[in-house]
């Protein structure tokens, strides 16, 4: 099974296998839009004979394009594999690799939503690090509840760079030192400028 980064061209048979399995659809608006603005998060996975079996379809909340306000969070927008080659995997490979690549834009976490009636998916997000946080009534077009399942980024937020501070303790130790401003300013006497030091300390007043 080969999984790959989700493409345009993929577009045609990824639909048709989403009406096949998923009563509700995203217009193909909705999902050029993802793919466009998104690009690296959507995967699909093709068996051997180059056949689109299984997609995941994910969006980042907040974009990509204001580097100064990282993304907040990532959606995984819909998920379907073909009955053929269910419970082989195919599902855990593409949700990890939509996770991972949302992870890797510093995400704080996945957010999806499955239906409440859905034992089956709600046990593979569990099993995947998903976790329960909210009921959503009426979600879905039949007016069944969606639940709201959340998985967090472990490496969130990105480790800071060390910040490197000179110590002080040697200046502040020799402030503090008995008699060392006595001996700072005695040796400031001392000192006899030439001429031309004194005309420059002169012109830097």
């Amino acid at each position: 099974m080969n999984i790959r980064l989700f493409k345009i061209e993929d577009l045609v048979d990824a639909q048709a296998l989403n009406l096949q399995n998923i009563p509700e659809n995203y217009s193909l608006r909705f999902w050029t839009y993802c793919l466009l603005t998104w690009p690296t998060v959507s995967f699909v996975a093709e068996n051997s004979q180059g056949k689109l079996v299984g997609y995941v379809l994910s969006s980042v909340e907040g974009g990509m394009k204001r580097p100064i306000r990282p993304p907040r969070h990532g959606l995984i927008d819909s998920l379907s594999v073909s009955k053929r080659y269910r419970r082989g995997g195919v599902a855990t490979r593409l949700m990890e690799k939509s996770y991972e690549a949302m992870a890797d834009l510093g995400i704080a976490y996945v957010e999806l939503s499955v239906r409440a009636g859905n034992v089956g998916a709600q046990t593979l997000y569990d099993r995947l690090g998903y976790q329960y946080e909210r009921t959503v009534p009426r979600y879905y077009q039949n007016g069944e509840d969606a639940f709201i399942m959340r998985r967090p980024n472990e490496n969130y937020p990105p480790p800071k760079a060390p910040v490197i501070r000179k110590s002080t303790t040697p200046v502040v130790k020799a402030l503090t030192t008995p008699g060392f401003r006595e001996k700072v300013l005695a040796t400031i006497r001392e000192e006899k400028p030439t001429n031309g030091n004194a005309q420059g300390r002169a012109a830097g007043t």
